[in-house]
């Protein structure tokens, strides 16, 4: 449920490092998407205030990290961005999970490397993929509503294979989100720097003609004039 916060600092991340203007639709957009996550979510208690804190700070460092790579020259392609990426992840939590313990829970079976497999291929590769090229793309509030996604895919994916009852509560939720991705994706663009250099330009017209090259004088050489008779 906190994850579902992301495209909230991205919106946030966007008006402070770009001056993106928060339109209304954005904001009604971020709060129908949040109020539709927590009815699915159905938190039965806060939990400890550090996993509040670890992951309202994951969602904050994805959000803000999502603005900043605007600002950056990332490698391309996407895959390659997406591989530095999850190569430095990768040795950041080997070392976390060495100094842990984790590495000595680790239980090598056919059905966890199959888990293993699916996470690498489409949990990473695809997905962190497709997330990089989305950012390159188009603006980084419409690559974040993915998070108000994914809870509505884990509950029909439940109801479908698993076999989870699917109520009416969680239905009036699913479109609750739907709403809000809706009005996020469709809000037109707030940004300040843009309106304002495409206002100046409709008030000031067209751009003037360049001047034209200085004629070239012609003068008679030794063997007679160069301009035709």
């Amino acid at each position: 449920m906190f994850l579902a916060t992301i495209p909230l600092w991205i919106v946030v991340g966007r008006r402070f490092a770009d001056r993106e203007r928060i339109t209304w639709p954005v904001a009604f957009g971020l709060l129908a998407g949040l109020a539709g996550v927590v009815v699915l979510a159905r938190p039965s208690g806060a939990g400890s205030a550090i996993s509040v804190a670890v992951a309202l700070g994951a969602a904050l460092c994805w959000g803000l990290g999502s603005v900043w790579a605007g600002h950056l020259s990332l490698p391309r392609p996407a895959l390659m961005a997406s591989a530095v990426e999850m190569l430095c992840a990768c040795v950041i939590l080997t070392v976390l999970a060495a100094v842990s313990g984790e590495l000595g829970r680790v239980e090598v079976v056919p059905k966890s490397m199959l888990a293993l497999a699916y996470l690498v291929v489409f949990g990473s590769i695809v997905a962190y993929t497709a997330y990089t090229w989305l950012l390159e793309n188009v603006a980084p509030r419409i690559a974040g509503t993915y998070a108000f996604v994914n809870p509505v895919v884990a509950v029909l994916l439940g109801w479908w294979i698993l076999g989870e009852p699917l109520t009416l509560s969680m239905l009036a939720a699913t479109a609750l989100i739907a709403v809000g991705v809706a009005l996020i994706v469709l809000a037109p663009s707030g940004d300040s720097r843009s309106n304002s250099q495409a206002s100046s330009r409709t008030e000031e017209g067209p751009p003037p003609a360049p001047p034209s090259p200085p004629a070239v004088p012609t003068t008679p050489g030794r063997m007679g004039s160069c301009v035709p008779s």
